[in-house]
């Protein structure tokens, strides 16, 4: 009839059990869940039994308990009465990893499973059980305790999460500020509060001012959460954002072309990866020039003309100076017949560009006088064009 009542009932019903030779063992997991009263019984029993064979074992996420002041405050009295031991539980390491895998049977993916969970046993377990029954998905029970974390965050905090997820599994605090409105002491309150629950962790490898997921594996469940209009809309935006920012040396390209492809912008991908493999070859990284000029190809095969005729000559050009293709005879067939066809639609610099190649590929062959009538050809495109491309023209021929 009464809360004293009843809390002292509990505690009678606890002393009662313990003996000298067998003590009474309490195991309370997620503390920083408990509600006012149950935190508050807890205390009661605690010290009630304080003389008497009676331990408890709580457990918590440090991040998340500074959000319940009732488990706040139950565990400054029992500091206070020199009651509480506390133990900090590190991640584990690689090593701990394999052998809690192996204990389950197959430790054929342990790498994989340490690298997704971060040292989380709760993770590791149910990754590698995943592993075992071949699922390339991620484990429902996973999703549903992600999905409980993310529903305790504030919307602030949220919609943080979701921008940090379009980004990748890392990024620059300065590049999500400007995709979120949200200003200074809001954005860090959001993300301190991101930290707390254990979802992001600066990133120390980039030399401050980044972050990234605790584990992939919240990453994959966050952004597999999104659904795909809004998802293409986001990456889209990132997209525009990295489009309109300076990036003389072409360094925003890679990224550039990916965020474009994601969200659907075909021309700004194919774009990108011109300049990314322009980049390359200044490095003289051929064959990732190579990648990007042939992923540049795919895209621009959406767009329609001119716009795909001027790409794919671009990204063709590329091609070749980045590797030279197997049979080259052919290749400068269908190049020069991409020449003509941007000299009808009245893209001389383009056109300019395809005679040129051309011309390199059939000196690589040995046909000297296609290879001089080519290069005048690209000559004489140049002068429907610039001054530049002009100069160009005459420079190459």
């Amino acid at each position: 009839s009464s809360r004293d009542r009843l809390f002292d009932a509990v505690s009678q019903v606890v002393s009662s059990q313990g003996r000298p030779d067998q003590p009474v063992l309490l195991i309370f997991d997620d503390l920083h869940w408990c509600d006012d009263a149950s935190a508050e019984l807890l205390h009661y029993v605690a010290r009630m039994n304080r003389e008497l064979p009676v331990a408890m074992v709580l457990g918590a996420r440090d991040g998340e308990l500074v959000d319940n002041e009732s488990a706040q405050r139950v565990l400054r009295s029992l500091r206070r009465d020199q009651l509480l031991q506390e133990q900090l539980l590190l991640p584990l390491s690689q090593e701990e990893t394999t052998a809690l895998v192996q204990q389950m049977g197959d430790d054929s993916h342990a790498e994989d499973v340490f690298q997704q969970s971060g040292g989380n046993p709760l993770l590791t377990v149910e990754l590698a059980r995943a592993a075992a029954a071949h699922s390339g998905f991620v484990p429902g029970s996973l999703k549903e305790l992600v999905g409980d974390r993310l529903a305790r965050l504030s919307s602030d905090s949220a919609d943080l999460l979701r921008w940090a997820a379009i980004l990748g599994t890392s990024f620059e605090v300065s590049r999500l500020a400007s995709l979120v409105s949200l200003e200074l002491d809001p954005l860090m309150n959001a993300l301190s509060e991101l930290e707390r629950h254990a979802l992001l962790e600066e990133a120390v490898s980039h030399g401050g001012g980044a972050y990234a997921f605790r584990h992939a594996l919240v990453h994959r469940v966050v952004y597999s959460g999104l659904s795909e209009p809004r998802r293409r809309l986001m990456h889209l935006r990132v997209a525009q954002l990295l489009e309109n920012q300076s990036d003389p040396d072409g360094s925003l390209s890679v990224e550039l072309a990916q965020h474009a492809s994601l969200g659907g912008d075909a021309g700004a991908a194919a774009r990108a990866c011109v300049m990314a493999a322009n980049r390359c070859l200044l490095v003289f990284a051929g064959a990732e020039a190579y990648v990007h000029a042939r992923r540049g190809l795919h895209y621009a095969e959406a767009l329609s003309d001119p716009e795909r005729l001027r790409l794919r000559l671009e990204l063709l050009r590329l091609k070749v100076l980045a590797r030279a293709p197997e049979d080259r005879r052919m290749e400068a067939v269908r190049i020069e017949a991409l020449a003509e066809a941007a000299l009808d639609a009245g893209c001389p610099e383009h056109a300019r560009l395809g005679f040129s190649t051309v011309s390199y590929l059939r000196w690589e062959t040995g046909a000297v006088g296609d290879a001089r009538r080519s290069s005048l050809r690209a000559e004489f495109a140049s002068r429907g064009a610039d001054d530049q491309s002009r100069l160009l023209g005459v420079a190459e021929a």
